[in-house]
């Protein structure tokens, strides 16, 4: 087996770094929290998200990097960074065709669930802000 290349240590890492300003990590935060805003509205609009998310990481990878709530996080991905799509709420890996044996790195894309155990706004903003917190520190999880 070969060692598999991940975004944590290429050149530009995705990781925390104690050198980059809060702030970065604060607008990191605020466009995650959009994208989330998105993926959970209620109804068909945020499902409609998550399905074309789904649909154009199916088609392919230029696809999936040019559909605009994908672009709006702003990862600031190499070029040929491979990105598979990660489910949540489906449990399915999705990617438009096997990824490469020895890549020069990938990025999951999560799709989080949507919250269930409450439905009042209070709870999802809150479910909202600690994902998006959390994916701005710690980019390696996806998001």
């Amino acid at each position: 087996m070969g060692i598999i290349t991940t975004t944590t240590n290429l050149v530009n890492k995705f990781a925390y770094n104690v050198n980059d300003a809060e702030e970065h990590y604060g607008d990191r935060a605020q466009r995650n929290y959009r994208f989330l805003d998105r993926l959970w509205q209620p109804g068909a609009a945020g499902t409609a998200v998550r399905n074309n998310l789904i649909a154009d990481a199916q088609t392919s990878q230029a696809a999936l990097k040019a559909n605009a709530d994908f672009a709006n996080l702003q990862l600031n991905l190499q070029p040929d960074v491979y990105v598979a799509l990660l489910d949540c709420e489906s449990g399915r890996l999705v990617y438009d065709t096997v990824p490469p044996a020895h890549p020069n790195g990938f990025y999951i894309l999560m799709l989080p669930a949507s919250p269930q155990a409450r439905n009042d706004r209070s709870y999802i903003v809150a479910q909202q802000w600690a994902e998006a917190w959390y994916h701005a520190v710690r980019e390696t999880g996806g998001m």
